[in-house]
């Protein structure tokens, strides 16, 4: 599963999730698209804001994630 899926499915847009993060689109678009991997403070936050567990945005940054899309 990757930063968009769980976006969809927590129903949060770009626009929300970034705004909650005090991100730019920009930065969400670029950890979404993995050109960019946040630090783990930021996933902790991404994690609390989306109430999902912190394994899950991890697994969102991984290689191995990208590989099986």
């Amino acid at each position: 599963m990757n930063l968009k899926e769980i976006l969809k499915l927590k129903d949060f847009t770009f626009t929300e999730f970034a705004k909650k993060l005090n991100l730019s689109i920009a930065t969400i678009s670029y950890y979404n698209s993995l050109k960019r991997t946040p630090k783990l403070m930021t996933m902790q936050k991404m994690s609390d804001i989306l109430e999902v567990d912190l394994q899950t945005i991890v697994k969102c940054f991984t290689k191995d994630n990208k590989e099986e899309e």
